[in-house]
């Protein structure tokens, strides 16, 4: 659970949302058919979820011209009840560490922690075991579109280092949307 009290005079938290580059056309067939069995995916269904994402193929037409059909190895089809679900069960296995809260839902991934203002923030390792995590998983982080949110009730106010993610500093900013719910840091 994140939550910190708005009198919490001895805690810093910090949120970080991230966003996947094109997350469903990334998803790696082979590593979500594992995942979805180290999670327990009946047998009986299995066939059924190979079949829906493999045996796929693409092409593209421009100004007239089609190209030849290639085979896909990656992506889940958009727009399907169950391409949301295959991506989930790919990406369950992120960042189930102690002392780090972490919110997923379709194609979104929120890290969150809170500390004791004379504990040092793991923050930083998170992100960084995010970023490894995604390489493993083939899944691209857009730290340009990631955000960072820091909630500071210390008089005077503590610094509190910007992250990096990739060798980009990501955005503070003062509110953002985590599972369709606007949170606004309005603390000066």
């Amino acid at each position: 659970m994140f939550y910190v009290g708005s009198n919490d005079t001895k805690t810093i938290g910090r949120l970080v949302r991230t966003d996947f580059s094109k997350a469903f056309d990334c998803v790696d067939h082979t590593k979500a058919i594992s995942k979805l069995v180290s999670l327990g995916c009946r047998s009986e269904i299995l066939p059924w979820i190979i079949s829906f994402i493999s045996n796929r193929t693409q092409r593209v037409k421009y100004e007239g011209v089609i190209s030849n059909n290639i085979n896909l190895t990656c992506g889940v089809p958009q727009g399907t009840k169950f391409g949301p679900i295959i991506f989930l069960a790919l990406i369950d296995d992120a960042l189930n560490v102690p002392n780090c809260s972490t919110w997923k839902y379709v194609e979104n991934l929120s890290i969150g922690e809170v500390v004791n203002k004379l504990s040092q923030s793991r923050m930083k390792n998170h992100v960084q075991n995010l970023v490894e995590w995604s390489d493993v998983n083939k899944l691209k982080l857009n730290p340009g579109k990631c955000k960072s949110m820091n909630f500071n009730f210390q008089r005077p106010k503590v610094d509190i280092p910007p992250l990096r993610m990739l060798d980009h500093v990501l955005e503070s900013v003062s509110e953002t949307k985590l599972l369709g719910v606007w949170i606004q840091n309005d603390l000066k």
